[in-house]
């Protein structure tokens, strides 16, 4: 599993190609949206509304939010002619559930002896993983997304 750090150069490269190669304004648009989400715009300076940003901040729920929304905008760019972006959709859908999973694992490493309520916690929460895997393997982006947001806040809570 890539972590949001190590993908994002990676990914906004790409992404920066992909816009400057779009055949329409359409494309471009939902291009840039997806750039942006990812790596934050400058409605700051420096912009701090990113998913990486909202990782940085302690907000993995916010993070993946971010993830799943440029899923959705290079959804929109294929359905205006891009051609086929899986391979982006995968790449931020496994840093969706990485990031899940280091929330998971946090809580985890907290409670080595966890109490009955707080197992039962952690076993819903690695379910939730389970599922969005499975669902992300099916390019369910949303639905997995959707999981590993559940999970996320899930164990953030145990974290507080």
């Amino acid at each position: 599993v890539v972590t949001l750090k190590e993908a994002r150069p990676l990914l906004a490269d790409q992404l920066t190609h992909v816009v400057a190669n779009a055949a329409n304004a359409n494309i471009a648009t939902a291009l840039r949206e997806t750039r942006d989400d990812l790596i934050g715009n400058h409605g700051g300076v420096p912009p701090k509304n990113g998913a990486l940003d909202k990782l940085n901040s302690n907000d993995p729920v916010s993070a993946i939010t971010k993830l799943q929304s440029a899923i959705s905008f290079l959804a929109q760019a294929e359905s205006a002619g891009a051609g086929d972006l899986t391979a982006l959709k995968d790449m931020l859908g496994l840093v969706a559930e990485g990031i899940a999973t280091d929330t998971y694992l946090a809580a985890k490493a907290r409670f080595p002896n966890p109490s009955p309520g707080q197992a039962k916690t952690l076993a819903t929460i690695a379910a939730l993983l389970v599922q969005g895997h499975q669902q992300l393997v099916a390019h369910q982006y949303a639905a997995a997304c959707d999981s590993f947001k559940l999970a996320a806040n899930k164990a953030s809570v145990m974290l507080k």
